[in-house]
């Protein structure tokens, strides 16, 4: 069992006071991922794929993390891709899915981030491919109901999120993947984790879908990585669209005079006589290129680390509002009660609308709350927080179209991680309603 002070005080960041709302941002970094950081660039600072004892170090603890990814996705080692954050991972796909052709159909949920629907807009521009949007039901979750109705012979991919960073709704993940695959086998599913990695228990073998993306930094590692999760068999439908160094075994000139004959595409013709041929490194690694982010890599490992650790110990908190102390059986859990907390008490300020709280007294938020104040400009509700250094978020949270199909212009979101309090939750309550009453919105 471990406190939530005893929490807190892993992470630096919590010295200056700020109460911090922006975890679907990025989250603050342990102290442990900080010296991880540290101690790669002060002791192991090395280039990869080299004999000498230092690069030898750093591949087999880059090889490490890949395998603790793996294990945290129950998922397989040669199926982890390092990037750079979600996005390149939804861009890899985008332009590497070069299988599809005109009409054929790709579903994409109304509530996605744009990082994961504009790759997808290109590529339906550049292939001529028909966009279908899956949209919300009452009460603001992919409506499932609705999904069967819009499968075709035709569709190939359907793209969604776990959670979206506005709604803050877990969608129903497998029941979505079963009506898909059910229908047709050869429907690929794309899964945005951006959101979900940081609360839930993910499981590649259990929700049933193609491909799934995350970035470490929304899950208390570095800025500067993401994973991409591609299924061993749909490796053969994914082609590179990046090619540089650390991803070949060989690559040699050939004189075709010698009746070479070529069994693969990989090799590039130079003139009548000479081609050059390309051995490439097997999956994951020739997608790969280039050096990789060496101390996001080890930071990710350690974050991980620390996050399976946390996930498997009671949390006790102890309120001084009420003098008593509770005892949460995961972090989840609490995150859970501090989400309800929020919504409860936001729901009582007038002119105050929660964006996807729905009638279902059975439905549940999870970490992220968004809200607009009738006649209270979102970005100017930030600035006036930020001033009693309360960090929130406002705007349109890159989820442009899920605003427009709503008819909001803009919010603002607290969004909750594990070492967010109560006395946090009523100090942005409290200079909330004492804004409210200075700006005569009462």
């Amino acid at each position: 069992m471990i406190n939530i002070q005893q929490i807190r005080n892993n992470f630096p960041f919590f010295k200056k006071g700020i109460a911090y709302f922006d975890n679907a941002g990025t989250t603050q970094k342990p102290i442990s991922v900080i010296k991880e950081i540290n101690n790669y660039y002060e002791n192991l600072n090395c280039n990869t794929h080299s004999q000498n004892f230092l690069s030898l170090d750093l591949n087999i603890k880059i090889e490490t993390t890949r395998k603790n990814v793996a294990n945290f996705l129950k998922a397989k080692k040669e199926e982890i891709i390092f990037t750079k954050s979600t996005t390149e991972s939804v861009n890899l796909l985008a332009n590497g899915l070069t299988f599809l052709k005109p009409k054929d159909e790709i579903i994409i949920g109304i509530s996605e981030h744009n990082s994961n629907l504009l790759p997808w807009l290109n590529l339906a521009k550049k292939k001529d491919l028909i966009v279908k949007f899956l949209l919300l039901d009452k009460e603001f979750k992919l409506d499932v109901k609705n999904l069967q109705s819009l499968l075709t012979i035709n569709t190939k991919l359907l793209v969604i999120n776990h959670i979206s960073n506005i709604l803050g709704k877990v969608n129903p993940i497998e029941e979505i993947t079963n009506i898909c695959k059910n229908f047709s086998s050869s429907i690929l599913i794309a899964l945005d984790c951006a959101q979900s990695v940081a609360h839930l228990s993910l499981d590649t073998k259990k929700i049933g879908v193609d491909f799934l993306y995350f970035s470490g930094h929304k899950m208390y590692s570095s800025l500067g990585i993401g994973v991409l999760w591609v299924k061993k068999e749909n490796f053969s439908l994914l082609q590179n669209y990046q090619w540089g160094g650390n991803m070949i075994n060989s690559l040699k000139e050939v004189n075709i005079k010698n009746k070479y004959k070529n069994k693969s595409d990989n090799y590039f013709k130079i003139d009548q006589e000479k081609i050059i041929t390309v051995d490439y490194l097997d999956n994951p690694y020739n997608f790969e290129a280039g050096t990789n982010n060496f101390e996001a890599i080890l930071a990710l490992n350690t974050a991980i680390n620390y996050f399976k650790k946390l996930q498997n110990n009671k949390i006790k908190v102890y309120s001084k509002k009420d003098n008593k102390t509770k005892i949460f059986n995961s972090i989840l859990e609490y995150e859970l009660f501090l989400t309800e907390y929020l919504v409860t008490n936001l729901a009582k300020i007038k002119n105050l609308v929660i964006v996807s709280k729905s009638n279902n007294k059975d439905d549940f938020l999870l970490s992220i709350v968004s809200f607009y104040i009738k006649n209270i400009n979102s970005f100017d509700l930030e600035q006036l927080l930020s001033s009693y250094n309360i960090a929130i978020r406002s705007g349109k949270m890159c989820a442009n179209l899920l605003l427009q199909h709503l008819k909001i212009d803009s919010v603002c979101r607290i969004s909750l991680s594990f070492y967010n309090t109560l006395e946090e939750i009523d100090l942005f309550l409290a200079k909330l309603q004492l804004i409210l009453f200075k700006t005569n919105n009462k």
